[in-house]
């Protein structure tokens, strides 16, 4: 499966997700932050924000997100 770019600055992922995609999803950047720090079933039961310092894990998170965009949510 082919690694998505996106344009995410590993200084404040958070605030570039929110603009990225979550935006879109979330009511609020407080809603937003909420199901960033519950366990996702989609991530392996991981926290989202615990994937945010690696490209790689970053990624994951940045699918999960667009598959919450497409309505699949499991």
């Amino acid at each position: 499966m082919a690694t998505v770019t996106t344009p995410i600055s590993y200084v404040d992922p958070i605030k570039d997700l929110w603009d990225l995609k979550a935006g879109k999803l979330f009511a609020s950047p407080k809603d937003f932050k909420n199901w960033l720090n519950r366990a996702n079933s989609m991530l392996k039961g991981q926290k989202p924000v615990d994937l945010l310092n690696k490209p790689e894990s970053l990624q994951q998170v940045i699918k999960v997100l667009g598959r919450m965009e497409h309505g699949i949510m499991a």
